[in-house]
């Protein structure tokens, strides 16, 4: 994400997750972050 302000940031993603897993039964075991600019 190149901005704090967009709706997909990576703190929404990974609250996102975190509920299908524990909806699911899953868990997560590791969680890779990359707060590049870009994604190219």
């Amino acid at each position: 994400m190149w901005t704090d302000r967009q709706q997909y940031s990576i703190a929404n993603q990974m609250a996102v997750i975190a509920a299908y897993a524990a909806e699911h039964r899953l868990t997560i075991v590791r969680t890779y972050i990359d707060e590049g600019i870009s994604g190219l």
